[in-house]
C-alpha cells in the first residue's frame, strides 16, 4: 500500500472513529452505528476467511461503509422489513453513494447478536459465502444497526 492510500485509509479510520462513536443522546441510540473497531474486525474475519480461500486482501473503504450504514439504518427504520431493495437497487445505491464498481455484491444478516455469527451465517449460505470470495473484489464497506443486541448486520464488497 503506497503512504499515500495508508495515510488516506487512516483518515477514514479515524474519522469514523470520531463520528461512530460519540455519546449517543437523543432517542436514535436505538439505532446506533457500528463503530470504527467493528469495521476493523469484520475487515480482518473477511480477509482472513479470503487468505485460506487464497484470494487477497480487501481495503476498507469509506465511501462503501457509508452505504452499508445506510442500509442498516433503513432496516431499522423499515421495522425488520428489510431486504436489498430498501432504500433502493444496490446499484442505485452505489451511484448515491459515489462508487463506481464493475464487480458487487451485499450481505445482509438481521437478528444476529454477534459479527462471528453473522459471518458463520453468511459461510453457511452459498450464495452470501460466494459474495465474500468474488476474486476481483477489493474494497469492503461493513456496518450493523442497532450497536448492541439484535440487529442488522450488512457487508459490502466491490471492484
Amino acid at each position: 500500500m503506497s503512504r499515500f492510500a495508508g495515510a488516506v485509509l487512516t483518515a477514514a479510520l479515524m474519522t469514523f472513529g470520531a463520528v461512530l462513536t460519540a455519546p449517543l443522546t437523543a432517542p436514535q441510540a436505538v439505532a446506533a452505528s457500528a463503530t470504527a473497531s467493528d469495521a476493523q474486525q469484520a475487515l480482518a474475519q473477511l480477509n482472513a476467511y479470503r487468505k485460506s480461500k487464497g484470494l487477497g486482501a480487501v481495503q476498507l473503504d469509506a465511501k462503501l461503509t457509508q452505504m452499508a450504514q445506510d442500509l442498516a439504518n433503513a432496516c431499522v427504520a423499515a421495522k425488520g422489513k428489510c431486504d436489498h431493495t430498501t432504500g433502493g437497487s444496490f446499484s442505485a445505491r452505489l451511484r448515491k453513494a459515489g462508487v463506481n464498481a464493475g464487480y458487487g455484491a451485499e450481505n445482509l444478516r438481521k437478528n444476529e447478536t454477534t459479527l462471528d455469527g453473522a459471518f458463520a451465517w453468511w459461510k453457511g449460505s452459498k450464495i452470501h459465502n460466494s459474495n465474500m470470495l468474488i476474486s476481483q473484489v477489493k474494497r469492503l464497506g461493513f456496518a450493523r444497526a442497532p450497536a448492541t443486541g439484535k440487529g442488522f448486520w450488512v457487508l459490502v464488497v466491490t471492484d
